[in-house]
């Protein structure tokens, strides 16, 4: 949900990421990322460019019918959007973006209770592409 004024805009935004299960070192996992950010954006003729801060988590859970307690860690970061939107209806336009996040917390590493070896991590730069259906009125 956002506003738009003239070459300005501002919006809050949700996401829900879903990964498929991977064997993380011999261990099968399922990982997911919800968030909520703000962000603030300038437009020119088709061209925006944004700037956003994001807090979220990420959750790591066992695979189906193992035990085990799902694990959630605190994501924080700062990031850049720029992207191209198309109009193709009175109220819908399309928009396609290139982004970069900079996590602000320490890199998440998910370990091996005994031996301690990591068996995922996270880096400190996350990049991302993206496409969006625009509805205003």
């Amino acid at each position: 949900a956002g506003v738009r004024y003239s070459s300005v805009s501002i919006a809050l935004e949700g996401r829900a990421l879903f990964g498929p299960m991977v064997d993380a070192s011999g261990v099968g996992i399922a990982s997911s990322y919800y968030a909520g950010s703000i962000g603030a954006c300038g437009h020119y003729a088709a061209l925006f460019a944004c700037g956003r801060v994001e807090l979220g988590s990420l959750r790591f859970e066992p695979p189906d019918g193992a035990t085990g307690t799902p694990l959630n860690f605190l994501f924080a970061g700062l990031g850049l959007q720029i992207g191209a939107e198309w109009s193709f209806a009175e109220h819908l336009a399309l928009n396609g973006y290139a982004e970069m996040r900079i996590a602000t917390r320490a890199p998440i590493a998910l370990q091996f209770p005994v031996s301690h070896r990591v068996a995922w991590s996270s880096s400190p730069a996350s990049p991302g592409l993206g496409l969006g259906l625009v509805v205003s009125y």
